[in-house]
Protein backbone atom coordinates (compact mmCIF):
# COMPACT_ATOMS: atom_id res chain seq x y z
CA UNK A 1 0.00 0.00 0.00
CA UNK A 2 1.47 3.03 -0.93
CA UNK A 3 2.37 6.18 1.58
CA UNK A 4 -0.39 9.19 1.46
CA UNK A 5 1.20 12.12 2.76
CA UNK A 6 0.54 16.09 1.68
CA UNK A 7 2.89 18.84 2.05
CA UNK A 8 1.42 22.57 2.61
CA UNK A 9 3.39 25.84 3.40
CA UNK A 10 2.52 28.41 6.16
CA UNK A 11 3.77 31.12 6.58
CA UNK A 12 6.58 29.88 8.98
CA UNK A 13 7.45 27.01 6.42
CA UNK A 14 6.63 23.61 5.16
CA UNK A 15 4.03 21.24 6.82
CA UNK A 16 3.84 17.58 6.37
CA UNK A 17 0.63 15.12 7.41
CA UNK A 18 -2.75 14.41 6.05
CA UNK A 19 -5.06 16.69 4.17
CA UNK A 20 -8.52 17.94 5.83
CA UNK A 21 -10.50 20.99 4.86
CA UNK A 22 -12.67 22.44 7.25
CA UNK A 23 -16.07 23.78 7.36
CA UNK A 24 -14.88 26.98 5.75
CA UNK A 25 -13.23 25.11 3.06
CA UNK A 26 -9.55 25.85 4.39
CA UNK A 27 -7.10 23.26 3.68
CA UNK A 28 -5.08 21.71 6.38
CA UNK A 29 -2.64 20.02 7.28
CA UNK A 30 -2.76 16.90 9.69
CA UNK A 31 0.09 16.19 11.79
CA UNK A 32 1.46 15.30 15.53
CA UNK A 33 2.98 17.87 17.91
CA UNK A 34 6.08 17.05 19.67
CA UNK A 35 3.74 15.69 22.36
CA UNK A 36 1.82 13.41 20.29
CA UNK A 37 -1.50 15.13 20.00
CA UNK A 38 -3.15 15.56 16.72
CA UNK A 39 -2.98 19.08 15.78
CA UNK A 40 -4.30 21.05 12.32
CA UNK A 41 -2.20 23.41 10.72
CA UNK A 42 -4.11 25.95 7.71
CA UNK A 43 -1.52 26.49 5.15
CA UNK A 44 -1.89 28.37 1.46
CA UNK A 45 -4.27 26.48 -0.83
CA UNK A 46 -1.99 26.33 -4.27
CA UNK A 47 1.64 25.53 -2.46
CA UNK A 48 -0.64 21.88 -1.15
CA UNK A 49 1.28 18.90 -3.22
CA UNK A 50 0.67 15.25 -2.71
CA UNK A 51 3.64 12.92 -2.11
CA UNK A 52 4.01 11.21 -5.30
CA UNK A 53 5.07 7.39 -3.36
CA UNK A 54 8.95 7.90 -4.85
CA UNK A 55 12.19 9.01 -3.78
CA UNK A 56 14.96 10.77 -5.89
CA UNK A 57 18.67 9.22 -5.68
CA UNK A 58 19.51 10.41 -2.51
CA UNK A 59 16.36 9.38 -0.97
CA UNK A 60 14.25 12.18 -0.36
CA UNK A 61 10.10 11.94 -0.89
CA UNK A 62 9.18 13.64 -3.93
CA UNK A 63 5.94 15.82 -4.08
CA UNK A 64 3.89 17.46 -6.48
CA UNK A 65 5.52 20.97 -7.56
CA UNK A 66 9.32 19.68 -6.83
CA UNK A 67 11.57 20.50 -9.87
CA UNK A 68 13.79 17.72 -10.98
CA UNK A 69 17.13 16.96 -12.29
CA UNK A 70 16.58 14.25 -14.46
CA UNK A 71 18.32 11.47 -16.39
CA UNK A 72 16.26 10.32 -19.50
CA UNK A 73 16.71 7.06 -20.71
CA UNK A 74 15.38 5.88 -24.44
CA UNK A 75 17.06 2.37 -24.39
CA UNK A 76 15.17 1.81 -27.87
CA UNK A 77 16.93 4.74 -29.57
CA UNK A 78 19.53 4.62 -27.82
CA UNK A 79 19.58 8.22 -26.20
CA UNK A 80 20.62 9.77 -23.03
CA UNK A 81 19.53 12.97 -21.86
CA UNK A 82 20.09 15.14 -18.66
CA UNK A 83 17.14 17.71 -18.09
CA UNK A 84 17.45 20.32 -15.59
CA UNK A 85 14.11 21.74 -15.50
CA UNK A 86 11.24 18.90 -14.77
CA UNK A 87 8.05 19.98 -12.49
CA UNK A 88 6.10 17.11 -10.73
CA UNK A 89 2.55 16.92 -11.54
CA UNK A 90 -0.41 15.57 -11.94
CA UNK A 91 -2.18 14.29 -15.29
CA UNK A 92 -5.90 14.35 -14.37
CA UNK A 93 -6.38 12.61 -18.34
CA UNK A 94 -3.97 9.96 -17.33
CA UNK A 95 -5.00 10.07 -13.73
CA UNK A 96 -0.97 10.04 -12.79
CA UNK A 97 2.22 11.52 -11.63
CA UNK A 98 4.79 12.70 -14.10
CA UNK A 99 7.03 15.51 -14.91
CA UNK A 100 6.58 18.53 -17.50
CA UNK A 101 9.53 19.53 -18.84
CA UNK A 102 9.81 22.98 -20.61
CA UNK A 103 12.25 23.81 -23.85
CA UNK A 104 12.32 27.64 -23.16
CA UNK A 105 10.72 30.85 -21.73
CA UNK A 106 8.05 30.49 -24.52
CA UNK A 107 7.22 27.01 -23.80
CA UNK A 108 3.46 27.40 -21.85
CA UNK A 109 2.17 24.10 -21.93
CA UNK A 110 5.68 21.87 -21.86
CA UNK A 111 5.84 18.23 -22.36
CA UNK A 112 4.53 15.63 -19.78
CA UNK A 113 5.55 12.42 -18.88
CA UNK A 114 4.60 10.03 -16.82
CA UNK A 115 6.92 8.14 -14.28
CA UNK A 116 5.39 4.56 -15.45
CA UNK A 117 6.01 5.67 -19.26
CA UNK A 118 9.76 3.34 -19.22
CA UNK A 119 12.07 6.03 -19.74
CA UNK A 120 13.01 7.72 -16.82
CA UNK A 121 16.06 6.29 -15.06
CA UNK A 122 17.17 8.56 -12.32
CA UNK A 123 16.03 11.90 -10.78
CA UNK A 124 16.69 14.53 -8.22
CA UNK A 125 14.90 16.88 -6.21
CA UNK A 126 16.74 20.32 -6.34
CA UNK A 127 13.56 22.64 -5.47
CA UNK A 128 10.18 23.29 -5.86
CA UNK A 129 8.01 25.78 -7.78
CA UNK A 130 6.96 27.45 -4.47
CA UNK A 131 10.45 28.14 -3.15
CA UNK A 132 12.81 28.26 -5.98
CA UNK A 133 10.83 29.44 -8.86
CA UNK A 134 14.24 31.16 -10.11
CA UNK A 135 15.25 27.44 -11.24
CA UNK A 136 13.04 26.94 -13.36
CA UNK A 137 13.27 30.17 -14.89
CA UNK A 138 17.13 30.11 -15.14
CA UNK A 139 16.95 26.30 -16.68
CA UNK A 140 14.43 27.57 -19.08
CA UNK A 141 16.31 30.69 -20.65
CA UNK A 142 19.50 29.07 -20.94
CA UNK A 143 17.90 25.78 -22.76
CA UNK A 144 17.36 22.56 -21.02
CA UNK A 145 19.13 19.42 -22.47
CA UNK A 146 22.60 17.60 -22.85
CA UNK A 147 22.78 14.54 -24.52
CA UNK A 148 24.95 12.09 -23.47
CA UNK A 149 26.58 9.15 -25.51
CA UNK A 150 25.41 5.72 -24.21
Amino acid sequence: MREIKFRGKTDEGWVFGYLGIDVDDVLQIERKNYEGAIELIEVIDDTVGEYIGIRDKKGKKIYEGDILEVLFVDSERGIREIVNTCVVEFDEDRAAFGIRTYVDDNDKEGVFTGFFDNIIAEFLVIGNIHDNPEFLKKNKQKGNKKRLKT
